[in-house]
């Protein structure tokens, strides 16, 4: 019974990611549409810190394009942030142009302690606004969490989270670089041993890791692009270079609990093939 009940929610769960996935091109059309154009408004003082405890100087006034993602952590904080992607993120951004493109972190938290413990547990050594009157959002009506590229005079040149669509990093890229992020890649095929990882029930304080083998079974090197999580409970590695046909590559999974309960996280794996890897995560997570 408990075996139909795990199947059951993996499929619905397959079935929600499939109908979020046509979903997301809806929703980043439209906020794109919203925001395409518009003038972000800034506080007149905003304070920088690294690691929050020190502040640091950072005039972010004088650059051509900056990134701006403002999150309300009120709620999940770790899922919401999701540093460990931005970190990835931001080499992807050193990687594709020579100019300095500033992130501009303003984050309006719900505990100012864990949010330190989480920034420093991860090593976040960026520059952070601790926005804790929430005036961001306040002069621009955010009805959400958003990400912006924007231009020299902080008009929105791209909006949506580059870290959860692949499309909108693509775009993100392809403006920063002035040229497509991927233009038209050489494909090859793939196979993956394993997609379903049960890990039983553990302990919350647990650590768990889950290895992801994908195998190229085509006649180009393979590359993988992207590994959304939709989760800052999981984070994720994995070898940038190109794999050569007939070699392995493996991405980690590594789950982090936040809370109790069961576990049931889909995970993308996306690169120069045809369709997403979807990884299917489980578990019953107690209070030992």
């Amino acid at each position: 019974m408990m075996k139909i009940h795990r199947l059951t929610i993996i499929i619905l769960g397959l079935s929600l990611f499939v109908a979020c996935k046509q979903q997301n091109k809806k929703t980043v059309d439209a906020v794109l549409d919203r925001w395409y154009g518009k003038e972000i408004l800034f506080p007149e003082k905003s304070v920088f810190t690294r690691l929050l405890t020190d502040t640091t100087i950072f005039d972010y006034s004088k650059f051509n394009m900056k990134i701006l993602i403002y999150a309300d952590t009120t709620e999940c904080m770790g899922c919401k942030l999701q540093l460990n992607r931005w970190k990835e993120f931001m080499i992807s951004v050193e990687s594709a142009t020579s100019d300095t493109i500033p992130f501009l972190f303003f984050i309006y938290p719900k505990d100012i302690e864990e949010m330190r413990y989480l920034i420093q547990s991860e090593n976040f050594d960026y520059p952070v606004c601790v926005d804790s009157d929430d005036l961001l959002n306040k002069l621009n009506k955010f009805s959400s969490d958003v990400s912006f590229l924007l231009d020299e005079n902080n008009h929105v040149i791209v909006a949506g989270n580059p870290i959860l669509d692949l499309e909108t990093r693509d775009l993100y890229i392809e403006k920063i670089a002035g040229k497509k992020a991927f233009n038209n890649p050489i494909k090859t095929t793939v196979n993956t041993e394993q997609t379903i990882f049960d890990l039983g029930t553990f302990d919350k304080t647990d650590i768990k890791e889950v290895f992801v083998k994908i195998r190229n079974t085509g006649n180009n090197p393979l590359v993988i692009f992207d590994v959304n999580t939709s989760c800052g409970c999981i984070t994720t590695s994995f070898d940038k270079q190109p794999v050569n046909p007939g070699n392995n590559i493996v991405v980690k999974l590594k789950i982090i609990p936040n809370e109790t309960g069961f576990l049931s996280k889909v995970v993308k794996i996306s690169g120069n093939f045809d369709k997403p890897i979807v990884i299917n995560v489980q578990g019953n997570i107690t209070d030992l």
